[in-house]
């Protein structure tokens, strides 16, 4: 049985050992890369991996290094209340690549965290031998997971936000989801709520290596996850910048700024009536990726002014816009009945929608009936 606790230590510091290493040289590649080509969330996401990575310090002290009679508990104190600032951090980040970004980052959600974390050093290093100041210290520590579970949770509300308002401006929005995000931020807050509930009914679980063992697989499991996803993630909000600052042969001043409609130049009517070229006689909406910016491009307007034309003249949104075309051709498809070689799944994605599920669904809440049954009712009315 103590060979087997013996071998489960091994390899949890082993493991841990492994993630703080690939961690923090990961961190520091990303950070030579803020550096060389300065972006906001590239540094946020390095400066999470990096505090993620020191956070696996603790149970390399607190099982490794614990039966070596090193006093490192100041340390492990120190690591711990660090890592409160991880669903803060977390959060940044998944604002910084989100269709919420906004060019200025607002730190203040780590003020109370770099508080404590300061109290947690005075008291330390200056007051430890002092009562009140370690009660002070315990509860201000319960308050700092407290918020970190608060932010967390505000993570999911901000990429439910994120996602709500991708389905407003784009039609193809699989890869902008961010829902590796909304997994890790799901199953973070599941690791520490189940770590604390452990905790405080089974006080002497954390002694047991089979539980130390599990709980290290899963935050490194954790910490691979972000750094891997965040890697690969594609930011949403170039999307929002670098192609509004695009200048189309119709546009002969920069985009970044929303400017205001020249009525001398161009009314809201007449953008209207090029929109609806856009999409009838050139078809635009036929184009599976088709986004407001694109729209815009073409129109040489802010996306931001094509947004509001669009929802105030038609009291739809972008997505609700394209997606009404792509119904009534398919409609005059089914009447007229010109590819009648093709299914009605394949009418849809000749016409622009990108699945099946998403034609149906839209299909069904403008005509009221399946693509199907309204097939069957044009041949009853033909009969």
């Amino acid at each position: 049985m103590k060979e087997n606790n013996s071998l489960l230590v091994l390899l949890s510091v082993l493991l841990n050992l492994i993630g703080l290493i690939h961690g923090i040289i990961f961190g520091v590649i990303l950070l030579i890369r803020n550096y060389i080509k300065i972006n906001k969330s590239i540094f946020l996401l390095s400066i999470f991996i990096l505090v993620y990575s020191l956070e696996l310090l603790v149970p390399i002290c607190n099982i490794g290094l614990k039966d070596k009679g090193w006093d490192l508990s100041s340390l492990v104190a120190l690591l711990s209340v660090l890592a409160l600032l991880l669903f803060p951090l977390f959060y940044l980040y998944v604002k910084q690549i989100s269709i919420l970004a906004k060019s200025k980052i607002n730190y203040k959600i780590l003020i109370p965290v770099l508080f404590i974390f300061v109290f947690n050093v005075v008291y330390i290093y200056i007051g430890h031998d002092i009562n009140i100041l370690k009660v002070i210290c315990n509860i201000l520590n319960v308050l700092g997971t407290l918020y970190g579970l608060i932010i967390g949770f505000a993570t999911i509300r901000l990429l439910k936000k994120h996602v709500a308002e991708l389905y407003n401006q784009y039609t193809a929005i699989e890869y902008k989801k961010l829902q590796w995000a909304k997994t890790y931020i799901v199953l973070g807050l599941c690791y520490v709520t189940l770590g604390i509930a452990l905790k405080l009914l089974f006080p002497l679980i954390i002694q047991n290596h089979y539980y130390q063992f599990v709980m290290t697989i899963i935050n490194i499991g954790l910490l691979y996850w972000v750094s891997i996803h965040g890697f690969f993630q594609q930011n949403i909000i170039w999307l929002l910048t670098d192609k509004s600052k695009v200048l189309t042969t119709k546009q002969k001043k920069p985009t970044t700024v929303e400017p205001e409609l020249e009525e001398d130049l161009r009314s809201i009517n007449m953008l209207l009536k090029e929109l609806e070229a856009f999409m009838i006689q050139e078809k635009g909406y036929t184009k599976t990726d088709l986004t407001i910016i694109d729209a815009a491009e073409r129109l040489g307007i802010h996306p931001k002014q094509l947004s509001k034309i669009i929802n105030s003249k038609y009291n739809q949104n972008f997505n609700t816009y394209i997606n009404t075309h792509r119904v009534k051709k398919v409609i005059e498809v089914l009447e007229s009945d010109s590819l009648k070689n093709l299914s009605i799944e394949g009418i849809a994605i000749e016409v622009g929608f990108q699945s099946k599920s998403a034609f149906y669904g839209f299909f069904k809440k403008y005509t009221g009936t399946t693509p199907l049954k309204y097939k069957k009712s044009l041949k009853n009315i033909k009969k």
